[in-house]
């Protein structure tokens, strides 16, 4: 039963703290990209056409690339965070009458939430903007291109804002988790220096743990 609780909370915290990095990391990745974009202003042959701007539609296709990889790494993670805590609570290793068992299924149950709201809806509705963005870009359809672009935009509010409860989700429950681990090990270490231990809570050498030997007090007799 230990090393099953070990080998759960291990891959619980190490899912979280993937999943914490990644959602954290990817979009100032796709930040740097737009900055270093803007500044070479490149030309794209496939978008001659175009006569918008080019380092947006750059940006943009490389950073929908960075975002696709985020969300299957997320998925991975959520799946592996919250099939490790449901095993720890089939094998009572986690105790729902303490209050960081209840942060971190909370915490996990919003942050997978957050991430399937992401997923299944904002996700979705991005991507078939861009494509129609991308689509008239190369077709040298500025107006309609810039109509897509602004669509696309509007719903960026919406993702910075699952993101973020993503972040404190994920990170709540992350602490919750490394907090009960180090609670325990705390106990356990008491749990053992109780075993040695007398009745009246003296400990061996104290004089009280145990009693003298007969052959001793024989020879104390008069």
């Amino acid at each position: 039963m230990k090393s099953w609780r070990a080998f759960l909370e291990t891959v619980n915290l190490l899912a979280l703290a993937i999943w914490l990095g990644t959602v954290v990391v990817a979009p100032v990745c796709v930040v740097r990209v737009f900055m270093t974009m803007e500044k070479l202003s490149p030309r794209l042959d496939a978008y001659a056409n175009y006569g918008g701007e080019h380092w947006r539609l750059a940006a943009g296709q490389v950073g929908n690339g960075v975002f696709l990889i985020t969300d299957i790494m997320q998925f991975v993670s959520a799946l592996l965070a919250g099939l490790s805590f449901a095993g720890l609570l089939v094998i009572r290793a986690a105790d729902p009458r303490r209050r960081s068992t209840w942060v971190r299924g909370l915490g996990l149950s919003v942050a997978m939430a957050s991430l399937m709201g992401m997923m299944l809806i904002v996700v979705p509705s991005l991507n078939a903007r861009f494509k129609k963005y991308w689509d008239a870009a190369a077709a040298g359809k500025t107006e309609v291109a810039q109509h897509w672009q602004a669509e696309a935009a509007k719903l960026h509010p919406t993702s910075e804002k699952l993101v973020g409860l993503t972040v404190v989700a994920v990170l709540a429950s992350l602490t919750a988790g490394a907090w009960s681990l180090a609670k325990s090990a705390g106990g356990a270490g008491d749990d053992r220096a109780d075993m040695f231990q007398g009745r009246d809570g003296s400990t061996p050498g104290s004089g009280g743990a145990y009693p003298e030997p007969a052959l001793l007090r024989r020879k104390a007799r008069p």
